[in-house]
């Protein structure tokens, strides 16, 4: 004996397949995004250190990561700010191994 799905069942079950579909690359760029915000690494495990004198313009101010903190003052370089990839306030003077120059 056959099992025959309603025409009225199909049709949601329709619906809220197409829906999950529509909404899936939403909350999948939601969540990843959320994750990248949330994995920073600790200063220590990439040897972040301020640099007190010339460091072949090496210094987070000129790094593509560093977000500066409101400019006040010499252009913000004594206003500190934060990192994309490291943990915690950042120095615009400070240095460590994942430094990356601005294009």
């Amino acid at each position: 004996m056959a099992n025959f799905v309603s025409r009225r069942r199909w049709l949601k079950g329709l619906a809220f397949t197409a829906s999950a579909a529509a909404l899936s690359p939403l909350l999948l760029r939601r969540a990843a995004r959320a994750t990248a915000v949330t994995h920073k690494v600790s200063p220590a495990s990439v040897q972040y250190r301020i640099v007190m004198g010339p460091n072949h313009g090496k210094h987070c101010g000129m790094c593509r990561y560093f977000i500066p903190g409101r400019a006040q003052g010499m252009g913000g370089m004594c206003l500190g700010g934060t990192c994309q990839l490291v943990a915690g306030p950042i120095s615009p003077m400070g240095y460590c191994m994942l430094f990356k120059p601005r294009t």
